[in-house]
């Protein structure tokens, strides 16, 4: 994204992408990405996640023939492709990294996948209503609680009466295994968690930081606005297990680094 001296940058209909995030954060977060934006796309893809995480999400995922989804932090399209593979008709994929976005709209050009430049914090009013928000290891990227709860808001603004809401968040404050490193000054909440990535053989990605928040705060937030919350696993794949063999995963079943969430709108906030 690079230097702008007005910071804030606009998206094409010339709304703030993001007027909510707080300045330092947002602009650490948005420039790493688009430095890196090759690098996180390839992290994005790695064996660790083709092994657990995709296969879990396109099991929570289920059929979604006919839905319309919005994918939050979609990076180079990943996740977006994903759920045109479980049949969406419709993918609107935003994200604060203008490199990604690029990559994304050049791969997946003619696919029913819109990319957009957006905060999930700022106005996302005119891109109408969803059957699914999706939010794939985004959601941690919020520096505050006041953020994270102004983005639990907005989803629930985007969503429709009996859409859903399905998110991935880092589970682990320490953590050492299948290429992640993530540590901690103390493990308290709000803290930025440094988080090293690499493949199973070593070879190192990069690194970057996001924010430890626990479950409970989560519950606590997606609840006050009106949210009700269940927790899903992240389980590795058959293949995985085939290919490296039980004792490999044992630590990934004992201590999972990846959370997933499925949160609907309650009934009497319908």
């Amino acid at each position: 994204m690079g230097e702008n001296n007005n910071f804030w940058v606009k998206a094409e209909n010339g709304k703030d992408i993001a007027p909510d995030l707080p300045e330092k954060r947002f602009k650490k977060t948005a420039n790493t990405y688009d430095v890196n934006a090759n690098k996180y796309d390839e992290a994005s893809r790695r064996e660790l996640r083709e092994q657990t995480l995709k296969p879990s999400l396109a099991g929570h995922l289920g059929d979604l023939s006919g839905k319309r989804v919005l994918d939050i932090g979609c990076g180079a399209g990943n996740s977006s492709r994903l759920a045109i593979e479980c049949g969406a008709q419709e993918v609107v994929g935003i994200d604060i990294s203008e490199e990604e976005i690029a990559m994304a709209q050049k791969a997946d050009a003619g696919k029913p996948i819109e990319y957009l430049v957006r905060n999930a914090t700022g106005d996302l009013g005119d891109l109408g209503k969803f059957d699914l928000v999706m939010a794939i290891l985004s959601v941690h990227y919020c520096a505050d609680k006041a953020t994270l709860e102004k983005y639990f808001s907005n989803v629930k603004k985007t969503l429709k009466p009996e859409g859903e809401f399905l998110a991935v968040v880092i589970s682990a404050t320490d953590y050492d295994g299948y290429g992640v490193k993530i540590t901690s000054p103390s493990g308290k909440e709000g803290e930025a968690l440094k988080i090293s990535v690499s493949d199973f053989q070593g070879n190192k990605f990069l690194d970057f930081e996001d924010i430890y928040w626990s479950k409970e705060t989560y519950e606590e937030l997606l609840e006050k606005t009106g949210f009700s919350v269940e927790w899903l696993p992240c389980a590795v794949s058959q293949e995985g297990i085939q290919k490296y063999g039980a004792d490999f995963w044992k630590q990934f079943a004992e201590k999972p680094i990846y959370t997933i969430f499925r949160a609907k709108i309650k009934e009497e906030n319908i």
